[in-house]
């Protein structure tokens, strides 16, 4: 039976999953009732982000609430990954936009975000707690160390990014986006150079060394690192889709595979535990 824990925990996945696909239809991907305080270009990457939010992290915040209500090993690391974008998603959502430069009223919703850090923060809490009881299997030295060498590579590739378009400013070579969108700018910086890349490198490095944690630590964080990174792939091609100045095919194909090769990873770790079909 089902303790009352966590079927509030259950529900709360399944109210995250709900009010953040909530989140982008009303916005600017659909029905473009929430209309933030930043540029063309910035609404043109939330619109990708926001793609990927409706088809993709939503649905995973859904499942992992039905899983978590059949006691499934499987929920955990699915709901770490929706709960942490989320979280990632909707504090920039607040503190980015540029309120007293561009016209809007994103301000109206700050309710909604906040209920949606909320969710994303006690989810996250619970899922971790739960992943941390949860007896895991082994991850094959192969795999392992074809997991650990991807994650560093990914993020490698974004700190130096970061840190480029940094050193640009820095030295009085405004980037676009920072001529733009100077906050939101920082946020991301600040929360991928101070919090993500950080994490992800102990994840990767404890995989390459196979150290005692490397395994739950996996589990726990790789979730997020693909939808992220699916995130990325979205902006890239809406970007390209409007015409964005800034648009890349290189980044479209960077991004697109590496959101491939994460999701297949992610999937070989997720088959892991689920548990045996029941012989005949």
């Amino acid at each position: 039976m089902t303790q009352p824990s966590n079927r509030t925990t259950a529900f709360a996945l399944i109210t995250l999953g709900l009010l953040m696909a909530v989140s982008s239809i009303l916005g600017p991907l659909v029905l473009g009732l929430v209309r933030f305080h930043t540029s063309g270009p910035a609404i043109t990457q939330l619109v990708g982000g926001d793609v990927v939010t409706l088809l993709i992290v939503a649905p995973t915040a859904i499942l992992a609430g039905i899983l978590w209500l059949r006691d499934s090993p499987l929920a955990p690391p699915l709901a770490l990954g929706p709960a942490v974008y989320a979280l990632y998603t909707y504090v920039q959502y607040i503190i980015g936009p540029e309120y007293a430069r561009y016209p809007g009223n994103s301000e109206y919703f700050i309710p909604l975000y906040i209920l949606l850090v909320i969710l994303s923060w006690t989810t996250g809490v619970s899922a971790w707690r739960r992943l941390t009881s949860t007896a895991l299997p082994r991850i094959e030295p192969g795999l392992q160390r074809a997991l650990g060498a991807l994650m560093l590579l990914v993020n490698l590739i974004f700190a130096l990014a970061w840190l480029a378009s940094i050193a640009a400013v820095l030295t009085g070579r405004h980037p676009p986006e920072y001529e733009m969108d100077q906050t939101l700018f920082w946020v991301v910086r600040l929360m991928d150079l101070g919090f993500v890349i950080p994490a992800s490198f102990i994840v990767a490095v404890g995989l390459l060394c196979r150290t005692r944690r490397a395994t739950r630590l996996a589990y726990g964080f790789l979730g997020f690192q693909t939808l992220i990174v699916a995130a990325v792939a979205g902006m890239a091609v809406m970007m390209t889709v409007r015409d964005d100045p800034s648009a890349s095919a290189v980044l479209i194909a960077v991004s697109s595979l590496m959101a491939v090769a994460l999701t297949g990873m992610f999937l070989a770790l997720l088959r892991r535990l689920a548990p045996a079909p029941s012989a005949a």
